[in-house]
Order: structure tokens, then C-alpha cells, then sequence
């Protein structure tokens, strides 16, 4: 029996830096008649036997994701794949090796990416498959467009008004100085002796990369942790904001900052918001610089040590680039007095273009929903009832394993101290004010509900058309 898909789940990882994007996706999705679930992509994977058959809008499409994909696909779920961290990578053979397998791309039955370049990288890797690749652009980089700028005009005033005049410092070391020590690319060994053993991030990386990889990146946090103290002293009239990746481990900046007057280590909000507020940005192969460039503030990417190919260098392209302190004070000196942001060259122009879509036009949101309806439109068959079974039984039995055991595995990634560190949760009130919003930037979205579905998941929909009652003709 062929069904049409007619709701969207659309999971969120990292809090603070997806949910926004991902609400204007579910926003414009319930405005074209689906039934969205949006909510912690933990809870949402516990509960996904319990969804009504529609599409999963994954962040990614990793080995470790094959499992669930299978059992989406025997329920009945269709699987749409937006690699969130598609952008951004050191190579063509890192990325293939740490973001996508052959099982889990013949999961997915549509492919979103970032822009062009992005489109080509998985196209290669598909070669022979039909699996269709779309060049939809992000929606973390509609927020970023003009129409959208007043989203986060009240975040942004709430920032300057209690900060003032602050650098942001936005970092990037979960690989070296993750949440969880298992959790970097290198873990000590267990045995006396012998070598360094590939801890969660380097699983599926060749040894002789991952322990490079260590290496470069270690170097870098250690200069970013001197660089700190170097600006407070030149910068007299600034704060410093120190930015950490969700999945860093944030002591060893609380250490840095701790005997300085005017730094905070700080990690709460939609980092536009921050960006907006801040009078420039320093980082090192960081998505922000990209967004930073969107939003022509000064960018500047700080690079004391560089190594091929272990640099990130569309981040750092996009920006200023620095490669010693006294050269990184110039620049910054020069960002507060010049607007170093705001005329990028046009060798960065033509790059930014390759690598990004949607920055005019149709937003990425709608280009998303719009091959979603015409994946929909197509229709797909229902899984057989014995495989449905199997499908909810192997929801249950993961769920059970995850909630009940490897939660309480030190320094697993289910532990819930991890999780809230990534989701920390937003209420049905704290949704519909993030819509109106988003509604009144766009003058769309008016009508849509917003109601609880399960802990940390609701559900948005449109509101029934009213029905005007029978008149009725008394004599």
C-alpha cells in the first residue's frame, strides 16, 4: 500500500545553535499542511516508534546513524538528510570517512546540501546511485539574511546592554578538550606502555591522521588559552567573551578567565545574537566565521600554527587571517576602528558563492519543504506489518539500552549531564513568542499552535480552518 508522508520530525542536537534554524523549517513546514515534531533528537530517537509515519530530517548521515535509520525505515519513516556539519571539513577522504557510509546514504531518500561544493562532495560519493541531491542552502543561514535580522533584535540589545563593548572569542577543541575525555581523538591507553588509543572522535579515522590531528589541534587550544590574557591587557576597553563549542569541556577556559577582570566564559543563545553584539569575532576554522561574513562583521582568524591538512580553511578564507599575536592586536585594533567586515574581496566573494546557497532568493527553509512535498507527492510503499514489528521492537529495545544503561556509563555520550548540556530544554510559551517572531520579521506563520507532545518534543500545526456556523432564519 502506497501512503503519503504528511509529517515532518525534525530533531535538534545542539540547542543553541539549532533550534532556531530548525523552528523556521518546522514553521514553514506547518504552513504547507505537515504535522511537525520538533524537540531534543535524544528524545525524539527514544519515542520515534510513536510518531505518525512521515519524514526524519537528519542532521547527518554517520556510521554510527545506521542503526537508527533502520529501524526509521522498517516503522515506515523516511529519512531526509541535511549534514549540518557538511560545510566544513579538512578533505574529501575525512569527510567521507567520518560523516557518511554506504549504509546509511542508501537509507536516506533525499539529500540537502549546504551549497554547490557541498552538493558535488556528495554526489561524488553517490556516484551510481539515484538518491537525489539537493542544493537547498542551510536555514542557520536564512537567519542570517536581511529579512531576518530583527529576529535577534532584542537578544542582541540584551547583550550589548549588560556586556558593552566585548570581543567574542568563539572556540573550537571538542576534539582535544571534549565535554568527556573518551570523547576527544585520542584517549590514554589502557595499559601501561602502550600507545594512545582513538577515543569517540577519531573512531573511523586512520590512526596516522587522527594522531596529527591531535596534535595540530593541541597546539592550537594552547595558544588560544595564552592568546586570552594577551588581548585583555591590549584591549583595555573591551571585554572578553570567551565562546566554547557545545561539546567542550569548559573548565580549562573558566581557568584562563578566572584572574581577569573583563573575561567571561559564557555559552547561552543563538551565537548571531552574539555576533550582532560583539565589536569583533576571533576564531580559528570556526562555522562562526562564515556566519560572521554573512553578517559583515569583522572576522578574524587567529593562526598560530598551520598544518595541512589539518586547517579548516573556508572559515578561515572568509576572514582575516593572523598569524602571530602581534599581527592578531593589529588587525583587531584595525576591526575596531575600520569595519574590517564589511568589504570582502572577491576572490572570498566567489569562494562564499561555491560553498553557500540560499543567502538571496527562496529561503533554504522553503526549499527544504518544497522537495519535501514533492517527495510526498510521489507517495511510498508501507512496510510490510512483521517489519513494522521488528521496527518497534528494535525502537524499544534501543531506547531501553540507552536510557537505562549506557546512561549510566562514565563519560558515555548518553549521560544526562551531557545531554543537557546540549539540549536544556524550551517551553510551549518560549516557542510560540520564537514564532511570533519569526512571524513578524516575515509577516507568515500567523495561526500556527505549538502543544506539548512528550518531554522536550512538541508538535506545531496549523490551525483548522475556521467553520462558519449554518445560518439560521428565525420568523
Amino acid at each position: 500500500m502506497t501512503q503519503q508522508p504528511r509529517s515532518l520530525i525534525v530533531p535538534v542536537e545542539n540547542q543553541v545553535r539549532e533550534l532556531d534554524p530548525k523552528l523556521l523549517v518546522a514553521c514553514a513546514a506547518a504552513e504547507r499542511g505537515f504535522r511537525v515534531f520538533l524537540g531534543s533528537r535524544t528524545r525524539i530517537d527514544f519515542r520515534i516508534a510513536s510518531f505518525p509515519r512521515g519524514f526524519y530530517l537528519a542532521k547527518g548521515m554517520t556510521p554510527k546513524s545506521a542503526k537508527m535509520f533502520r529501524i526509521m525505515r522498517r516503522i515506515g519513516h523516511e529519512i531526509a538528510a541535511l549534514d549540518e556539519e557538511g560545510l566544513v571539513y579538512h578533505s574529501a577522504s575525512e569527510y567521507y570517512a567520518r560523516r557518511v557510509s554506504d549504509e546509511t546514504l542508501q537509507l536516506v531518500t533525499t539529500l540537502f546540501a549546504w551549497g554547490d561544493a557541498g552538493a558535488e562532495l556528495l554526489r561524488d560519493r553517490l556516484a551510481g546511485s539515484t538518491t537525489p541531491v539537493r542544493v537547498t542552502g542551510n536555514p542557520r543561514i536564512d537567519l542570517l539574511r536581511p529579512e531576518l535580522r530583527g529576529y535577534f533584535a532584542e537578544d542582541t540589545a540584551r547583550i550589548r546592554a549588560r556586556h558593552g563593548p566585548f570581543l567574542l572569542i568563539n572556540t573550537n577543541f571538542g576534539k582535544v578538550n571534549a565535554y568527556f575525555p573518551k570523547m576527544n581523538l585520542l584517549v590514554p591507553a589502557t595499559r601501561p606502555g602502550q600507545p594512545a588509543e582513538l577515543g569517540a572522535a577519531g573512531i573511523g579515522l586512520p590512526r596516522e591522521f587522527a594522531e596529527g590531528l591531535a596534535a595540530h589541534k593541541s597546539a592550537l587550544f594552547d595558544h588560544f588559552r595564552a592568546m586570552i590574557p594577551a588581548l585583555h591587557s591590549a584591549f583595555p576597553g573591551h571585554r572578553l567573551i570567551v565562546r566554547p563549542h557545545p561539546s567542550e569541556n569548559r573548565a580549562p577556559w573558566q581557568a584562563v578567565v578566572s584572574d581577569l577582570e573583563r573575561a567571561d566564559v559564557i555559552h547561552e543563545g543563538n551565537v548571531i545574537a552574539w555576533l550582532e553584539a560583539s565589536s569583533a569575532l576571533i576564531h580559528n576554522g570556526c562555522t562562526t566565521g562564515i556566519e560572521a561574513f554573512c553578517l559583515g562583521k569583522p572576522a578574524i582568524a587567529y593562526r598560530p600554527v598551520s598544518r595541512d591538512p589539518f586547517d579548516l580553511e573556508l572559515p578561515n578564507s572568509l576572514s582575516r587571517q593572523c598569524f602571530d599575536l602581534d599581527t592578531l592586536s593589529e588587525a583587531v585594533a584595525s576591526a575596531l576602528d575600520e569595519d574590517l567586515g564589511a568589504h570582502p574581496n572577491e576572490a572570498q566573494r566567489q569562494l562564499f558563492e561555491q560553498h553557500i546557497s540560499a543567502h538571496d532568493g527562496a529561503f533554504a527553509a522553503d526549499r527544504i519543504v518544497d522537495a519535501l512535498v514533492e517527495r510526498a507527492a510521489l507517495g511510498s510503499p508501507l512496510p510490510p506489518a512483521t517489519l513494522r514489528l521488528r521496527g518497534r521492537l528494535a525502537a524499544t529495545t534501543r531506547s531501553l539500552v540507552k536510557r537505562h544503561i549506557k546512561a549510566r556509563i562514565p563519560q558515555h555520550r548518553n549521560n544526562p549531564t551531557y545531554q543537557r548540556n546540549r539540549y536544556q530544554g524550551v517551553s510551549e510559551h518560549e516557542l510560540e513568542e520564537r514564532i511570533a517572531r519569526l512571524g513578524a520579521c516575515l509577516n507568515r506563520f500567523e495561526g500556527l499552535r505549538v502543544r506539548p507532545f512528550a518531554e522536550h518534543i512538541h508538535e506545531i500545526q496549523a490551525a483548522p480552518p475556521a467553520v462558519n456556523p449554518p445560518a439560521h432564519n428565525f420568523v
